[in-house]
């Protein structure tokens, strides 16, 4: 309505217009009924759709009985736009239903919004925002409040026919408020935005809600674990208490009963973490320490004392040193058999790793210190007797060699330097007629051994026995004679066997050469007997090989001249000792075999002579 017409007052009253029409002809303006816009707001349908009526009655009485009425009031032409606009309204709206039956009624699709927005004009909207202002009403009165809003699906679902039951619900003026797409745009932009911070916000809450969740399940994991400690600490706190208890008991009734305590378990003597201490403690037969460390009790402290300058370690506040005589017996023990690291740890209660260290530095320690003072020539004199008894003159030793393996070093497993395929190294040994090393040469290489030796170029040059006696036998000048066998050059102090067809005499020179040369094969079988580690490849490096056969051969030597025999069964086989050769044999010179078969010569008729007679 124009706002000329609103600003007219609404208090007319029939009253004053009987007093017009009593005065002259009455005009249409003279009826007619203005409203404001608030007063307009507050009519529902039916009361609007009566005003409309009684108007377009009092215009068409007006119009009949003023036949000079040129033009449509503005209040005729406002009503009958707007009867006009609920026309179009209303056939929209039943088109928009019959097409949409089977949906639910809030849902409004963008085709029909636009074409109500269309179907209206630029002048009925102008009209439409100043009706539906401020006073306003959506949903209008008219609506029972127990019917639901038309948008509001969720609380319609798929009854939504229900609305249709009301006669006095009117759906045309439940319209959409008319917006420019661009406006709706920007409005549900603002409102997707919204949405979002919503969901971040409750995005924000659950995650916390679930970090609360995580912590909780956290902290008490924690306290069960802090529980289960503490009861596992107690438990074992009672048990320790309840071992001392029994441990005490056990020792009240031990003392009472005066019988000797009871073991908690059994362990075997040989096993025991404490073995060599109360070995050292309870045994004194000299028969259980040649048993184990195949000398007796006094010679192997003996030899600690000795060694006790290069093996003794200091004292730290970490823990208490092992003791020389402690050390000397692991590696005398790990000598004698061929039990591995472990079995040693075991039997001396230390560490794998440890053994290795002690095994080494004992056999350092006995080559250094010992070993000069063990292997050496001695008294000639008695020895050369000692052979003259066994029938033959002059001889100060008898030479032979044998093999020693060991484990191959890394990347040379292929590689080997006997007949038996196996990586060894070479022991060539010298000695008297009782079997004691007078000289050891341990060689890799088999090449030349015996050329490079120091007993070679010791007797070559007459220095090894001192003062260098001869004798004179058929008029020949014999020098302190050396036996070996036919694999060795024949030299003037270096006698060899006779071979091939022998004569008498040569008969006769034989027994007493093999008499006396077995003794250095009987020495080296005690020696693999002793040392049984010898007999087995030696898990040592190459470099620490030498150092370990020197020891073994110091220690044979310090147990025959203690007197400490050898027990039954342990020495080693004929075939582990004495293999046949294959090697080439050792470079010689035609003027030193010519001296050597003069010297033989002799020695064979002053055999001979003597076995006749």
């Amino acid at each position: 309505m124009a706002s000329s017409r609103c600003c007219r007052s609404s208090a007319v009253c029939s009253e004053a217009a009987s007093l017009q029409l009593a005065q002259g002809p009455v005009t249409f303006e003279e009826v007619a009924v203005y409203f404001t816009d608030e007063e307009w707001a507050r009519l529902d349908p039916g009361q609007r759709s009566l005003y409309a009526e009684v108007m377009f009655d009092n215009y068409k009485t007006v119009t009949w009985l003023e036949s000079a009425l040129s033009a449509k009031p503005h209040l005729i032409s406002w009503l009958e736009e707007r009867e006009k606009d609920s026309f179009l309204q209303s056939a929209a709206e039943k088109e928009r239903l019959s097409a949409k039956a089977n949906v639910t009624v809030g849902k409004i699709a963008w085709e029909d919004y636009f074409h109500l927005e269309s179907s209206s004009s630029e002048e009925e909207e102008e009209e439409n925002e100043e009706e539906e202002g401020v006073g306003a009403e959506f949903p209008p009165k008219s609506v029972p409040e127990n019917i639901p809003f038309l948008w509001d699906n969720r609380e319609l679902g798929e009854d939504s026919s229900q609305l249709f039951k009301y006669p006095s619900f009117n759906f045309q003026n439940l319209s959409l408020p008319k917006t420019e797409p661009r406006s709706l745009l920007l409005l549900l932009k603002f409102y997707i935005q919204a949405l979002l911070s919503v969901l971040h916000s409750t995005m924000s809450m659950f995650e916390a809600y679930l970090s609360g969740l995580r912590r909780q399940r956290r902290r008490r994991e924690l306290i069960s674990l802090a529980f289960r400690e503490q009861f596992l600490r107690l438990r074992r706190a009672s048990r320790l208490l309840e071992k001392r208890r029994n441990r005490r008991r056990a020792v009240l009734l031990g003392v009472l009963d005066n019988g000797p305590l009871p073991r908690r378990w059994w362990v075997s003597p040989a096993t025991g973490p404490n073995w060599w201490e109360t070995f050292t403690l309870e045994t004194t037969e000299d028969e259980k320490w040649i048993e184990h460390f195949r000398m007796s009790r006094g010679t192997l402290f003996e030899i600690a004392d000795v060694l006790r300058p290069k093996l003794a370690r200091q004292r730290t506040i970490m823990r208490e040193a092992i003791s020389v005589e402690k050390r000397v017996a692991i590696a005398v023990w790990w000598l004698s058999n061929l039990e591995c690291y472990r079995v040693v740890a075991t039997q001396f209660g230390i560490g794998r790793s440890t053994v290795g260290e002690i095994v080494l530095e004992v056999c350092f320690a006995i080559e250094r210190l010992l070993g000069p003072q063990a292997v050496c020539l001695g008294d000639y004199k008695e020895i050369m007797n000692g052979f003259k008894a066994m029938g033959f003159p002059n001889c100060v030793g008898v030479l032979d060699r044998t093999h020693v393996p060991y484990v191959a070093p890394t990347g040379q497993a292929e590689e080997s330097v006997n007949r038996k395929k196996c990586y060894s190294i070479l022991l060539q040994g010298t000695t008297d007629h009782t079997g004691r090393f007078i000289n050891v040469e341990v060689k890799k290489n088999v090449e030349n051994i015996f050329s490079r030796s120091t007993l070679c170029q010791a007797m070559d040059a007459g220095t090894f026995v001192p003062g260098h006696p001869t004798i004179t036998l058929g008029g020949v000048e014999v020098p302190p004679l050396v036996l070996a066998d036919s694999t060795y050059p024949m030299r003037k102090w270096l006698l060899t066997p006779y071979e091939e067809e022998l004569e008498e005499r040569e008969r006769v020179y034989n027994q007493a050469f093999y008499r006396c040369h077995s003794v250095v094969g009987r020495a080296l079988g005690r020696l693999k007997g002793r040392w049984q580690r010898l007999t087995a490849r030696l898990p040592v490096a190459e470099d620490n090989v030498v150092a370990v056969v020197t020891a073994c051969a110091v220690l044979h030597n310090i147990c025959e001249l203690k007197g400490h025999a050898v027990q039954e069964g342990l020495e080693a086989s004929d075939s582990i000792m004495l293999p046949k050769y294959d090697e080439e044999p050792c470079p010689y010179s035609l003027r030193d075999v010519r001296k050597g078969e003069r010297v033989r010569e002799a020695i064979t008729d002053f055999l001979t002579e003597n076995h006749r007679s």
